[in-house]
């Protein structure tokens, strides 16, 4: 009796195209996560840097607003200055560009706004008209605004420039509000150390004065 070969047992045509399906299924489900996962980071990231940015800004315009000096520059005939985009002041000198033999104790700087990014100018020697430096110090700033404290809190002239001098009463309080691309405000408060004291004229009489109460001037 002839002997017939063993049936062949395998997949069908429709359990193969069953099991490509699942395997795509599960190939795209996958994907869609790790897609989600690699956003996430990326947005992350970028919220990271933003706020890391944004720190640096306030961080290096209060070591600037902290070492203010109310001395009038020559160039701008100004101790304090402000207008709808910018703030400039005389501030101590943190920078290590210089040479300590020859670096000015002081600096002229100028915060100003330009293209929706925030620059930070210095006059290494205060009273030269030229900046010798500007850097970028943050981006996607919609606009700045700038008030200041002389009994209460006024808003500076929209119209030109609002300067003091030796010849009038500085502000004992500067406020910035920075307003994001992204609508979140900023808004910080400085104190100021107002003007420096009167100097007395530098005669013996005046001298004998301040150093003994009981001589008079004659």
């Amino acid at each position: 009796m002839p002997r017939h070969p063993e049936a062949q047992h395998g997949f069908t045509l429709l359990e193969v195209l069953l099991a490509i399906t699942v395997f795509a299924m599960l190939s795209l489900m996958s994907w869609l996560v790790l897609s989600g996962v690699l956003r996430a980071n990326e947005k992350s990231q970028q919220i990271t840097h933003s706020f890391n940015q944004l720190q640096r800004a306030i961080l290096l315009l209060t070591n600037d607003v902290d070492g203010f000096v109310p001395r009038q520059s020559r160039s701008q005939n100004a101790i304090l200055s402000l207008d709808a985009n910018s703030l400039m002041f005389t501030s101590r000198n943190w920078s290590d560009r210089l040479p300590t033999c020859c670096a000015p104790g002081i600096q002229t700087l100028r915060w100003y706004l330009k293209d929706g990014a925030l620059f930070r100018a210095i006059h290494y020697y205060p009273d030269n008209t030229k900046e010798s430096a500007s850097a970028l110090i943050l981006e996607d700033i919609d606009s700045i605004t700038f008030r200041y404290f002389l009994n209460e809190w006024r808003n500076i002239n929209k119209q030109g420039k609002t300067a003091f001098t030796h010849s009038s009463p500085l502000p004992t309080g500067l406020e910035v509000t920075l307003t994001l691309k992204n609508k979140q405000t900023i808004t910080r408060r400085f104190p100021l150390p107002g003007p420096w004291p009167t100097v007395l004229p530098a005669d013996d009489t005046a001298a004998a004065t301040l150093t003994n109460p009981e001589v008079k001037p004659q």
